[in-house]
């Protein structure tokens, strides 16, 4: 049963792993709520899916996020089609931890995070970020996640090396961001980042910077094929990503459906400027674990998902918890050709 299984209340974290001696595990349709600290603290080469994380570390009393896998060995970490939503202090509450408590705190190779909604912790929603020593940032890929009211820090931010202050990073490195919706601003640290097929937008804690790039030792970007609303998506600073020819300038309120946004119905409209704008990239689409078919299909519109007639006549408050969107109605999918015409 989803969510069946809750861990909740701990006078510390929730779910907690023992170091390398812990590996290989899958950690599937756990509801872990209203922990002191972290709601999940793994090591390596680990898995959750299906999860609902959530108000964790309200009373900020600790640094813990909703999700922590950290350490100098961690690699091979999979966060896919959890709701990871409101973890840490309210933005507004002035506790000092409010920064550094994330939705989920990733480390290390060859990750994979994708097909989350994450929602309202203070922190970055998704912050792929190391600084223990011997890490590796490397090879990581963050796609088909929804991210919204993350307003401290960024929705996502990517740190493409082990942080240092001092240098470019320690063991710089190439990693990847596409096809998702960002609406609460993406932040670049050190390395490589390749950026395309997103809905970029500004934070309400940073309205000028969709993407902002840390200007002291600043990473390689490379983007093309996003969305925004600012004429430029950067900050103007050394190692800013340059819009590609691909990149589409419009205003919002042609984005989502009215007042669909604020009940999280982060859907395309049928008159979006995001429609038929995406690059060519392949990609499965499969959120919260509802699979659209057995073949992989044409990325046709920016962001998380490609626009569906479906979609846009659905009018549930997805804001509550019961009616979520792993409720989807059948998705116009034939799972032995492509997509189906709406």
């Amino acid at each position: 049963v989803l969510w069946g299984a809750v861990v909740a209340n701990s006078s510390e974290r929730g779910i907690r792993t023992a170091g390398n001696s812990s590996p290989h595990m899958i950690w599937d349709g756990f509801c872990v709520s209203n922990n002191v600290s972290d709601g999940f603290n793994l090591w390596t080469d680990t898995t959750v899916q299906n999860c609902w994380i959530i108000s964790n570390n309200i009373a900020g009393s600790t640094l813990g996020c909703g999700i922590v896998v950290s350490g100098a060995t961690a690699t091979n970490t999979v966060v896919r089609w959890n709701r990871i939503e409101g973890n840490g202090p309210a933005p507004d509450s002035g506790n000092s931890n409010t920064n550094l408590t994330h939705g989920m705190y990733i480390s290390g190779a060859n990750s994979r995070i994708y097909g989350n909604l994450v929602l309202n912790n203070p922190g970055h929603g998704i912050n792929y970020f190391s600084q223990s020593s011997g890490s590796y940032q490397w090879n990581t890929h963050i796609y088909e996640n929804i991210k919204a009211g993350n307003n401290v820090k960024a929705g996502i931010g990517v740190a493409g090396a082990e942080v240092d202050y001092t240098s470019g990073g320690i063991n710089p490195g190439t990693n990847y961001v596409y096809n998702n919706t960002i609406l609460d601003g993406l932040f670049i640290w050190y390395g490589t980042c390749y950026v395309s097929n997103n809905i970029i937008l500004p934070s309400t804690s940073d309205p000028g910077n969709p993407l902002y790039v840390y200007g002291s030792y600043p990473p390689t970007v490379v983007g093309n094929y996003n969305f925004g609303t600012n004429s430029v998506l950067d900050n103007g600073t050394p190692g800013s990503m340059t819009a590609g020819s691909g990149t589409v300038v419009s205003n919002i309120s042609r984005l989502y459906l009215h007042p669909g946004a604020s009940s999280h119905r982060y859907w395309l409209t049928s008159t979006s400027p995001c429609l038929s704008r995406a690059s060519g990239a392949y990609f499965t689409e499969n959120w919260f674990g509802r699979a659209t078919g057995t073949v992989s299909v044409p990325k046709r519109d920016i962001g998380a998902h490609d626009y569906r007639y479906q979609l846009e006549v659905d009018q549930r408050d997805l804001s509550s918890i019961r009616n979520g969107p792993w409720l989807l109605p059948p998705l116009p999918y034939n799972i032995n050709s492509t997509l189906v015409s709406s």
